[in-house]
């Protein structure tokens, strides 16, 4: 079964940033980005075995924040920035509370799902449909 979007916080920081880039909100994404790239990067490090979908993913999830981190390259990062990041951030906990999941145990879930190459992250899942493996 494959883990539901919502349920991860890095979508909804990619959801943020298109927001901002079209004008809907004046609250750079900026530091957010900063800090799931960093996650990823760790995540990347700790995992113990991948298959190719697995690295292509974490390398996608990489190139797509650096990008972002290119476009946001001239934003400072003001203190309300981070202050709507933690309200985000928040509001992203109580949903997933309201989903009857924690943020630590979906994140096991990634994790484990990466681990044992299940491809049940969307973004695993997507390349594995491209590449003819389930």
């Amino acid at each position: 079964m494959v883990l539901r979007v919502d349920l991860i916080f890095s979508y909804w920081v990619i959801v943020w940033f298109i927001v901002y880039s079209i004008g809907v909100t004046t609250y750079s994404p900026k530091f957010v980005i900063i800090i799931a790239l960093l996650e990823n990067i760790y995540s990347g490090i700790m995992l113990r075995t991948a298959n190719v979908q697995t690295i292509m993913s974490l390398m996608v999830l990489i190139l797509l924040k650096l990008t972002i981190l290119f476009v946001l390259r001239n934003d400072k990062i003001r203190a309300i920035d981070i202050f709507v990041s933690v309200i985000l951030f928040i509001i992203y906990v109580i949903w997933v509370h309201m989903n009857n999941e924690t943020v630590l145990g979906y994140y096991k879930k990634i994790q484990r799902s990466l681990n044992n190459n299940d491809n049940n992250t969307p973004l695993v899942h997507i390349l594995s449909g491209m590449f003819g493996k389930s």
